[in-house]
């Protein structure tokens, strides 16, 4: 990472965790616990978080003594691979007794605060702004949210991120529809896709985008492809509105559609996932059965 030219530190946390001090230095984390604890505490942007709350989310149990001890040898060690990169530790962990918190230099560029900033943006901008502030958003969002953390805290953030992404993919659909760029709209389609691919009105957006040029035949194939790996993957066939699409589409020969036709609200879809996800829990239920009775012991030999 060559930063040393903007003299400030870098911090990514999408894709995965990623650290640069002010000299392009990678700060290299001396254990896992303090690259954790790093990441609690720039999640919460300069807030203080008390130190019985940070003892809670590293570790799982212990006594009280011994994981307070563990936190303030986390603190000595991240305060060391901030100081190895070249930064100064003591001033960026800003320590007390019963909390800590991230005091990042004013000019650290930190991705999910500059994300933060672009949707507040889009939601604000009229006219040709929001384009550009959009593909700033998909740019900046190279991957979930921390996705080496597996801990629970860290789940509803990080899911509250990707909706936020998607949210914005969909208006950058919108908006490459709306200047008729249909290519455009099917590499963004796809883009959602990748992120979800459960959801129904993006694979329509797709046909219908092949069809506006004039390749009813791909239109055609995405519904074949997407009706064969629901089948495959989920057991059920595609929704009513998919398939009607796809009858238009193959009865209307050459006729292009009308884009502007409205699709399906986007909460069907949703109906639609709950009832998938149901049938998944039940079905891993009678799994779950089936795998406890194989443990229970037989009846004694005679």
């Amino acid at each position: 990472m060559e930063n040393g030219a903007t003299l400030r530190p870098v911090c990514r946390l999408f894709g995965r965790l990623e650290v640069w001090s002010r000299h392009g230095t990678r700060v290299e984390f001396l254990s896992e616990r303090s690259k954790h604890l790093f990441a609690v505490l720039v999640l919460q942007k300069g807030a203080p978080v008390s130190r019985d709350v940070l003892v809670a989310r590293l570790w799982t149990d212990g006594p009280d003594e011994r994981l307070r001890r563990n936190l303030s040898t986390e603190v000595w060690r991240l305060r060391c691979a901030l100081e190895r990169a070249g930064e100064d530790g003591s001033r960026w962990i800003n320590a007390r007794p019963e909390a800590l918190s991230l005091r990042m230099d004013e000019q650290a560029w930190i991705d999910i605060e500059v994300f933060d900033q672009c949707v507040r943006k889009s939601l604000q901008s009229i006219g040709p702004g929001p384009l550009a502030t959009l593909e700033s958003i998909e740019q900046l969002y190279r991957g979930d949210l921390l996705p080496e953390l597996e801990y629970d805290w860290c789940l509803a953030e990080r899911e509250a991120y990707r909706n936020r992404f998607l949210a914005c993919l969909e208006a950058l659909l919108l908006l490459a529809k709306q200047r008729s760029d249909w290519r455009e709209s099917i590499r963004i389609a796809r883009r959602i896709l990748a992120e979800d691919s459960f959801l129904e009105h993006i694979h329509r957006e797709i046909m219908l985008c092949h069809a506006m040029m004039g390749d009813r035949v791909a239109a055609l194939r995405h519904y074949e492809k997407l009706q064969f790996a629901f089948r495959q993957e989920l057991g059920v066939s595609p929704a009513r509105e998919t398939t009607a699409l796809y009858n238009r589409l193959r009865d209307d020969g050459g006729q292009r559609p009308d884009p502007a036709v409205p699709e399906a609200a986007a909460d069907r879809d949703v109906e639609r996932r709950l009832a998938l996800i149901q049938q998944h829990l039940h079905q891993l239920n009678q799994e779950v059965r089936a795998f406890a009775s194989l443990l229970q012991p037989g009846p004694p030999a005679s």
